[in-house]
């Protein structure tokens, strides 16, 4: 799974970046233009918006994997099911989802 690139390690990571990121920008990017021509999202600079929503969006999986192997050292009880669940979990995506939506119609 796409999530756990970086449990998996740096360098699988860095690949799939590489190979994925410039096909996963055109998308995203054509799906904000959409979005905003159509009245659903509020107008903006798309270099304001793109980087806004891979950082609500992306950043947090990529943390993730860090965030795993250090967890038994974490204070706060954070553990792996915990980082799996509320940050890697498609229901937790879909939410950070949601709340970019959210911030760009305002």
């Amino acid at each position: 799974q796409d999530t756990f690139l970086w449990v998996k390690g740096i360098d699988e990571a860095l690949r799939f970046i590489r190979s994925n990121g410039p096909r996963h920008g055109r998308l995203i990017g054509g799906l904000i233009k959409k979005s905003m021509a159509a009245g659903q999202l509020k107008r903006r600079p798309l270099l304001r918006v793109i980087p806004f929503v891979m950082g609500a969006v992306m950043v947090p999986n990529l943390m993730a994997g860090p965030i795993i192997k250090a967890a038994p050292k974490l204070p706060f009880g954070v553990t792996r099911r915990l980082v799996e669940k509320h940050v890697l979990s498609d229901e937790a995506l879909a939410e950070r989802v949601d709340m970019t939506l959210s911030a760009l119609r305002a």
